[in-house]
């Protein structure tokens, strides 16, 4: 894709899942929000599929930066 100079810039989309969880990932992207079951209005995800195929889409790697791999142990 990056060959064929393709980013994604400027595309939006619409994903109906579980919900979505603000991540460090989405940043300030996350641009509306309905729960159909709930009523609430605050982003929220009680099961977290959707919070996860929304980082497969959308999830720009900076929670990555956030990780701490520790050195192999011994046995």
């Amino acid at each position: 894709m990056k060959m064929m100079n393709y980013t994604g810039k400027g595309i939006g989309v619409a994903i109906l899942d579980t919900g979505i969880s603000p991540h460090p990932d989405f940043g300030n992207r996350i641009c509306a929000f309905s729960d159909f079951i709930s009523h609430k209005q605050t982003p929220y995800d009680d099961n977290g599929h959707g919070t996860h195929v929304t980082g497969i889409l959308c999830g720009d790697g900076t929670a990555l930066s956030l990780i701490h791999i520790s050195e192999p142990t011994r046995h």
